[in-house]
């Protein structure tokens, strides 16, 4: 079970670096003029995609490592402030998004990078 959870959080660290790297990165883009204005209505779908597929790999991670493995809210606690600063970014247009919406992806990477921890040292490898 270690190890499917560990893939899990793996995955959880990919999608969430993507849309820090999607919410840093595509303003920049979109201001320089490399992308229309077209893309930004399907931007917040994108946005929305990325915080749903967080959501459902924490399921199978964070919450189920938390009751099953190591009893540690910390993961779901990091992962919930995340989720909140994606939330307010995608509420608060323009450098805040851009802001807000990058630290909730890294903060989402941090809970599942924190969850690997947490399953090592139940496991016994050192973390």
């Amino acid at each position: 079970m270690h190890n499917h959870n560990s893939n899990n959080d793996i995955w959880g660290i990919t999608v969430s670096l993507a849309c820090a790297v999607h919410c840093s990165m595509l303003p920049l883009l979109t201001a320089y003029g490399f992308f229309s204005g077209a893309l930004e209505h399907s931007h917040l779908w994108v946005e929305y995609g990325f915080l749903l597929v967080s959501i459902l790999i924490a399921t199978f991670s964070l919450f189920r490592t938390y009751s099953v493995q190591h009893n540690n809210p910390i993961p779901l606690v990091i992962f919930g402030i995340g989720v909140i600063c994606i939330l307010g970014g995608i509420q608060l247009h323009g450098t805040w998004e851009m802001l807000l919406c990058t630290i909730g992806g890294l903060t989402i990477a941090s809970a599942h990078i924190y969850n690997i921890k947490l399953n090592k040292k139940i496991a016994g490898n050192p973390a």
